[in-house]
């Protein structure tokens, strides 16, 4: 037995002098190097072979430490490495993976963690259908429905967009939904963007065009950037100002003409005619009746909503729908019109069928008179019916007198003469009536108001449910009064 043993030491001896031994255990990492930027993650992959075990784990370090630090970054068991949120000194790390199976083994990867660097808008150019625009007093001028082009440095960080944080584009600072970064061929790092006035970037670009429309264009430069929509990644640093043109071509020009007609109209028609003025029969002098105040009110909303359907039209090349307040103002208006027309017909009827009164009455106090003179001449002296027949006649003579006066102050139905549009729309003829007063200047204030919001959001105001019954009750005073009012 002892022979035997001596003999296969003997045997193995031999054959590990012949260069034979056991198999070994090989890992190694991929990849071997990586470069990354500060809490960016990197995956590598182990691989263990290990012929005769079935143990193909490996434990992880940074730097010799086990599952890493804050300092020089952590990496979990299976195998995702995150860099440091600051660059560490030095800025290489090891990460190295170390067999399960033998401890002695290990395969180990450089990590080079890089400092980030900032995406940088380095040009903008603006295209039209004819092509790229040329700067104008160092201003690159571009409206909607132009292409707007970023050439960015680095675009790298603007790569993590996702649906909910899509990229896109920022001016001064806004960002513009509904717009898409498209790619532009042959050059990663540009970004072209179809500018487009929608539902969903409305109120930016109203803030855009608010700034040139309440300086008048001045000191309203836009700078372009482009961005995650969370702003978490924003390529900013354009040298290149851009200019919003308010009213581009010459059809946004001639849009406008059409409101600007319309009003001169209402003004010329009104001041020579009786579109805006009292209902009534015309004068016997020619002169011009006096201005309604309901009419001219109607008037000015109606010229004002039209001016801010075409003009909104005109700028963003968008048929806009005119809002619910606007359009209940305009009904108040029409009503209130309506109704004083109705107020003054009214008042017409009743003086005409007074006038009628007064002349059959005078007819018939005329034929008494010469009734009563035909029997005073005819009664002989001492008959004892002339001292009556002479005192119906002086009743009758009397209240003749008084009809023939009432008929000279009533005269003809016809519209009081204008004495000019701001004393007609606030007086009758006891002078400046309050009630009056009321309804021109709550409808100054909204006017104001709407027209703010015209021009400083490029919207029609939506009036709510307190201003609108505030015109209202208003108007409906206006009426109340009105029926018992005079007009001088």
């Amino acid at each position: 037995m002892r022979s035997r043993s001596l003999w296969c030491h003997a045997l193995l001896s031999c054959l590990f002098s012949a260069g034979f031994a056991y198999p070994q255990v090989v890992v190694t990492v991929s990849p071997t190097t990586a470069s990354v930027q500060p809490s960016a993650t990197q995956p590598f992959t182990p691989s263990v072979t290990a012929p005769g075990s079935a143990d193909k784990a490996v434990t992880w370090s940074v730097n010799g430490i086990a599952g890493g630090n804050a300092t020089v970054g952590t990496i979990t068991a299976d195998g995702h490495y995150t860099a440091p949120s600051v660059v560490p000194n030095p800025s290489s790390v090891s990460v190295m993976a170390t067999s399960h199976a033998d401890p002695s083994k290990s395969a180990a990867a450089t990590v080079t963690i890089a400092a980030l660097t900032a995406a940088k808008v380095v040009k903008v150019e603006v295209q039209n259908a004819s092509g790229p625009v040329t700067p104008e007093q160092e201003r690159l001028p571009f409206s909607l429905g132009d292409t707007l082009i970023v050439a960015v440095d680095n675009a790298a960080p603007l790569k993590k967009a996702t649906a909910t944080n899509p990229l896109g584009l920022f001016l001064n600072g806004l960002f513009i939904n509904g717009i898409d970064a498209l790619a532009v061929p042959n050059d990663p790092n540009d970004f072209q963007f179809q500018l487009e006035y929608t539902a969903a970037n409305r109120d930016a670009w109203s803030q855009l065009f608010g700034c040139k429309t309440r300086n008048l264009g001045a000191d309203c430069k836009v700078v372009a950037a482009v961005g995650l929509k969370d702003g978490s990644a924003v390529a900013e640093g354009s040298t290149q100002p851009l200019d919003l043109m308010l009213l581009p071509g010459i059809w946004a020009k001639f849009i406008l003409v059409i409101p600007f007609l319309l009003a001169v109209a209402t003004v010329i028609l009104g001041r020579r005619s009786s579109m805006l003025r009292d209902t009534g029969a015309p004068r016997t002098d020619k002169k011009l009746g006096t201005y309604s105040l309901a009419r001219c009110q109607m008037a000015l909303w109606f010229v004002t909503i039209v001016f801010a359907f075409l003009y909104i039209y005109a700028v963003t090349g968008v048929v806009t729908a005119i809002t619910t307040g606007a359009l209940i103002l305009m009904g108040i208006a029409a009503a209130t019109a309506l109704g004083a027309a109705a107020i003054d017909q009214n008042n017409q009827t009743a003086s005409s069928t007074s006038l009628v009164q007064l002349s059959a009455e005078r007819l018939s106090l005329q034929n008494q008179t010469q009734a009563l003179d035909q029997q005073i001449k005819a009664a002989p002296q001492g008959d004892p019916n002339l001292a009556a027949l002479q005192a119906q006649q002086q009743t009758v003579a009397q209240r003749l007198k008084a009809v023939n006066d009432q008929l000279a102050q009533t005269g003809p139905p016809q519209v009081a003469a204008s004495e000019g549009l701001i004393k007609d729309i606030l007086t009758d003829i006891n002078g400046i009536c309050f009630h009056r007063l009321q309804i021109v200047a709550w409808t100054v204030v909204l006017w104001v108001l709407f027209m703010s919001s015209l021009f400083g959001k490029l919207t029609m105001m939506d009036f709510d449910t307190t201003q609108l019954v505030l015109m209202g009750i208003s108007g409906g005073t206006y009426l109340g009064f009105k029926l018992n009012e005079k007009q001088s």
